[in-house]
């Protein structure tokens, strides 16, 4: 009888999310997918990391977990993040180790570098390159709730360098630096039925977009609306196609102690359905201000 309680206690922790969380790793040289990823360097035959992407794209993750890359090493393979998390207990992905960022390059064989399709999730410490779409695309039927994206490097998108798109609440990009995305930097979209709300951009730098703008909360095709509450603090845009910040939509948009330089079409722009949005303490250096909607 005691034996079953522990059982099944056993079981409604697991189920509620409150087991102990696990930590995998991933060795781009070291590892082998036999293993149990739940060290970092090998010990036996069964335990040791994890070597691809296919098995990380696999894994039975759970709230809590983390999923870390070797730093200094290079995988070639699309990231699709598993599972999410919960409220308090996201799924982390992340690096471990010296030296460098992992990275993940996509050799443009790849439509995104990493895709998430879930809530309570945190991505954070890599490097990711040459994607045909959005290098970082977050989407979520429904919307994605908790996402937290910081401490990243990301070159030659062929599209956005992160899109958030079909809405979502409580999200934060932190430390991002985008180079020569093809598109816009950072891409806060519309959406039909789920809006984006509390979302913060903060200590970002963006340079080099092919054609439009450094950070944009935007529209959709059919012009829904992005949502309300967003903050874009510390941020750096500089030589884009368009304006180093683009504010085309959304309620509620606080832009603080940002600045701009170079950018072709002027450093903020605000327009289209855009609703009460503060611009507090913006730096605009060689820069247009003629030929533009409502430019700082």
């Amino acid at each position: 009888m005691i034996e079953f309680k522990a059982q099944l206690i056993l079981v409604i922790l697991w189920m509620t999310g409150t087991a102990h969380a696990v930590t995998y790793y991933v060795d781009a040289t070291r590892g082998h997918d036999a293993f149990d990823g739940l060290v970092a360097k090998a010990r036996s035959r069964q335990r040791g990391p994890w070597r691809t992407m296919a098995r990380v794209n696999n894994a039975m993750l759970r709230a809590g977990d983390s999923v870390y890359f070797k730093r200094g090493d290079r995988w070639t393979e699309q990231l699709i993040i598993p599972a999410g998390g919960i409220t308090g207990r996201p799924v982390t992905i992340g690096a471990y180790g010296d030296g460098e960022r992992p990275i993940i390059d996509v050799q443009n064989k790849a439509a995104g570098v990493v895709t998430c399709f879930h809530s309570h999730v945190t991505i954070q410490e890599l490097s990711l390159m040459n994607s045909t779409n959005n290098a970082l695309g977050v989407s979520c039927t429904g919307g994605c709730k908790e996402i937290t994206i910081r401490d990243m490097e990301i070159r030659n998108a062929g599209n956005n360098g992160i899109s958030i798109s079909k809405g979502g609440d409580g999200v934060h990009i932190d430390g991002v630096s985008v180079y020569n995305a093809s598109n816009n930097g950072i891409h806060l979209g519309g959406s039909p039925d789920n809006k984006l709300s509390n979302v913060v951009v903060e200590n970002c730098h963006i340079s080099g977009t092919g054609a439009n703008d450094g950070i944009t909360i935007h529209e959709d095709g059919d012009n829904n609306s992005a949502g309300k509450n967003f903050v874009l603090r510390n941020n750096y845009a500089e030589n884009c196609a368009e304006q180093g910040f683009d504010i085309t939509t959304g309620e509620q948009v606080l832009l603080l102690n940002n600045s701009s330089a170079n950018n072709k079409q002027g450093g903020v722009v605000i327009g289209h359905s855009a609703r009460q949005v503060t611009v507090d303490r913006h730096r605009s250096m060689d820069e247009p201000t003629t030929q533009t909607s409502a430019a700082v």
